[in-house]
């Protein structure tokens, strides 16, 4: 099976140790063209990618909002996920 990119940002949420395997996979099916690099140094080369992958979709932000501006209670509970799903991006691929 040929992994390719879209794979990598499919499992964007699973746990490191399966992404770093779908990663490899990527490295080691030929589709990546690249130089031979090890996970890790794709990893670093591709760490904005990573992190665009990994955030909750926007589109989830602006319904908690118009569900707050509505008095709707699942707005705010929508929202604090959100924003759980953003600090979690954060602390997993940390800027520095």
């Amino acid at each position: 099976m040929v992994v390719s990119i879209a794979d990598i940002a499919k499992n964007i949420k699973e746990p490191d140790a399966i992404l770093n395997q779908v990663i490899q996979d990527f490295l080691d099916g030929g589709f990546y063209s690249g130089a031979a690099i090890t996970v890790g140094q794709w990893r670093i080369g591709n760490h904005r990618l990573l992190r665009k992958w990994a955030y909750p979709a926007i589109e989830e932000f602006i319904d908690a909002q118009l569900k707050i501006r509505d008095d709707r209670q699942e707005g705010q509970i929508q929202l604090d996920e959100y924003d759980a799903g953003c600090w979690t991006v954060k602390d997993r691929f940390p800027k520095e």
